[in-house]
Parts: C-alpha cells; sequence; structure tokens
C-alpha cells in the first residue's frame, strides 16, 4: 500500500527535515514516501532527543539524503555561520549521499 503525501506535507518540510525511515545503505534509492512515512515532529525530537544516535535516522537538507554524522556539520555550519561547506557543493561525503 502507497503512502499518499499532499503537496502541503512537502511544502512544510522546508529545507531540513529528518526521518527514523532508514535506508540510505539500500540499494534502491531512498523515497519520499519512504521519508515521510517515518517523519520526525518537532514533538516526537522533545520527547526523544536521544534519536539523533538511532542508526536509522535520515536528514534531508535541501534535496539531498544524509545521515547524522554527514548532516551535522552541513547543519552546525549553516546555522552558526550561515554558510555552506565548501565540500558539500563539491560532493561532500558521496558513501553517505542519496540524490532526490
Amino acid at each position: 500500500m502507497g503512502t499518499s503525501i499532499l503537496p502541503s506535507e512537502i511544502k512544510s518540510l522546508g529545507p531540513w527535515a529528518l526521518s527514523l525511515c532508514g535506508g540510505l545503505s539500500d540499494p534502491e534509492p531512498l523515497t519520499l514516501e519512504r521519508f515521510m512515512s517515518k517523519i520526525v515532529t518537532f514533538q516526537d525530537m522533545c520527547e526523544n532527543p536521544g534519536m539523533l544516535i538511532n542508526p536509522d535516522l535520515v536528514v534531508k537538507v535541501e534535496d539531498m539524503y544524509y545521515n547524522w554524522q554527514t548532516a551535522a556539520p552541513i547543519l552546525v555550519a549553516k546555522t552558526v555561520f550561515q554558510k555552506h561547506l565548501p565540500e558539500v557543493r563539491d560532493g561532500f561525503s558521496q558513501s553517505f549521499l542519496v540524490v532526490l
């Protein structure tokens, strides 16, 4: 059974989002439907901040999916310095990268 995603749900994601969908190392590409099936809300994060070490955590940054280890420096640089890491533009950590 497929998941139906409303355009408003995609819009509300913003440039960054979290999901506990796993699947970054799967042979088939990660889909937006799979990502949305286990989307993390602010309430989820408040109740369980330890989810950041969950191996199934997937971080959506713009149109890319990363594991937390790869996403953390990207998000910190953007949040603290309001700048993108140069390595991201050049293919930072290709082994963890999945394009939408």
